[in-house]
């Protein structure tokens, strides 16, 4: 298990290159393209290409690959052409350019706390993620549908069904430890992505309702239970971090290098304990 971890550690305002290359600095040799901090920058722009080519020589330059990405956009909105996919698309198309094993998407669902019929939820987020999945499939990257913390996508046996329903060898589940746990969900709920589960967010907080993105350790999620889970139902992934809010809150560029620091010891330590089990 290797480790990765989000480029949104760093505002929207830094350059793609610079995360990069201040990352692999750190030590990160694999990382989460987050296209949904990137809406700042020329991604956005009729110059999107030549931010690709930039990226390319970058991560070339210090021995740095991209093995997830973040998409972008209202999977509901756009298949009802509410919502441009256009970004959403181009995302998909730079994932497979820079070679991008999985794309991580939000199911669409309703309000916190308001719970659907599952098969309604299955149904409706089924027909959505269609033309999506179809344009995965045609790129071959793998489209892993993140549980989020509330309604139906916050339950593993609704997204399992989802994906079931979706009947592709490319539609997965990522699995966010902070989004379970914010809810005071048992660690077990990821056994039920058994043969489903192609990613994760990982990251902490104190299980209070509050979606913190804390670096692992810095909350109350039990860690060594998660890895023997993962080890229990054969996950075969890396073990990708999203724990970004820290980072974000620095006040200097020494508690941000020093932040950095303590994200990568931890995330090593935790890869060097599942190497253990």
């Amino acid at each position: 298990m290797d480790l990765v971890t989000t480029t949104a550690v760093f505002n929207m305002d830094v350059p793609m290159t610079e995360i990069i290359t201040k990352l692999a600095a750190i030590g990160f040799t694999k990382l989460d393209l987050a296209f949904d901090y990137c809406v700042k920058n020329e991604f956005i722009s009729d110059n999107w290409e030549k931010w690709v080519y930039d990226i390319t020589e970058c991560m070339a330059k210090n021995n740095v690959t991209f093995y997830q990405a973040h998409g972008i956009g209202n999977i509901k909105e756009m298949y009802e052409k509410k919502e441009d996919p256009k970004l959403s698309y181009r995302a998909l198309k730079i994932s497979s350019m820079l070679g991008i094993k999985y794309i991580i998407m939000h199911p669409f669902d309703t309000d916190f706390g308001v719970y659907q019929i599952p098969e309604q939820y299955i149904k409706d987020n089924a027909m959505w993620f269609a033309p999506y999945l179809e344009k995965c499939e045609e790129l071959g990257i793998y489209l892993a549908i993140e549980n989020l913390p509330w309604s139906n996508s916050s339950h593993a046996d609704d997204l399992v069904q989802l994906i079931e329903r979706l009947n592709s060898k490319y539609a997965g589940i990522c699995w966010d430890t902070g989004h379970t746990h914010l809810l005071g969900q048992p660690v077990s709920e990821v056994s039920k992505t058994k043969g489903h589960l192609f990613t994760m967010h990982a990251h902490d907080n104190f299980a209070d309702y509050r979606d913190d993105h804390m670096i692992p350790f810095d909350g109350t999620y039990d860690w060594k239970q998660f890895l023997l889970l993962l080890k229990d139902i054969g996950y075969n992934g890396e073990f990708s971090l999203e724990a970004h809010h820290q980072t974000l809150a620095a006040k200097n560029e020494e508690e941000l290098q020093s932040l950095l620091t303590r994200l990568y010891d931890t995330g090593k330590y935790l890869c060097n304990e599942w190497s253990k089990i």
